[in-house]
């Protein structure tokens, strides 16, 4: 009876699956904005429509660079920049 039950789960006879993508949230981590972040976010935007960058600042400089660049690749996907609270200067 086993090998029938596992047959009839395997079985698609009655599809109850859909190849139609989950609707999970993608987080692609960058530490700078460089060339290898490309490919990153191409097979981010391929397996899901909800993706974000994140970005850990050390100092408000950085934190501008990588805004500044993000914006210029023109991913069409969010930066989210958090500051760590190592940020000596204080800008949160």
């Amino acid at each position: 009876s086993h090998y029938s039950e596992v047959s009839r789960e395997l079985s698609l006879d009655a599809p109850d699956e859909s190849f139609e993508p989950h609707d999970h949230k993608v987080i692609i981590p960058i530490g700078a904005v460089h060339r290898a972040v490309i490919p990153a976010v191409r097979y981010a935007k391929s397996i899901s429509k909800d993706v974000t960058a994140v970005y850990v600042a050390s100092d408000p400089e950085s934190a501008g660079r990588i805004r500044e660049r993000w914006e210029r690749i023109g991913a069409g996907i969010p930066l989210v920049v958090i500051h760590s609270p190592n940020d000596i200067k204080g800008d949160k």
